[in-house]
């Protein structure tokens, strides 16, 4: 299964369960921004696999970007 399924499958029953709460909406929505702007640091590594240093900061990279693209994503994981 890839990333996208799994974030897709997420949204699809998060989506399922809500009712027409705006709050809950919005926190699902915040949940998956930020599963999906922080998913290189969270699916793009296997636990048995120890990764280089210049690996992990390309993972990094991606996170950034995303950060830049979409600065309130930190604050997406509190809220």
């Amino acid at each position: 299964m890839s990333i996208e399924s799994d974030i897709s499958t997420f949204v699809d029953l998060a989506s399922g369960t809500l009712d027409e709460d705006d709050e809950a909406a919005q926190k699902t929505r915040y949940l998956i921004n930020a599963l999906t702007g922080y998913s290189p640091l969270i699916y793009d590594f296997d636990p048995e696999d120890k990764v280089s240093f210049d690996e992990f900061m390309g993972h990094c990279k991606e996170v950034w970007r995303a950060l830049s693209e979409n600065p309130k994503l930190e604050k997406n994981l509190v809220s």
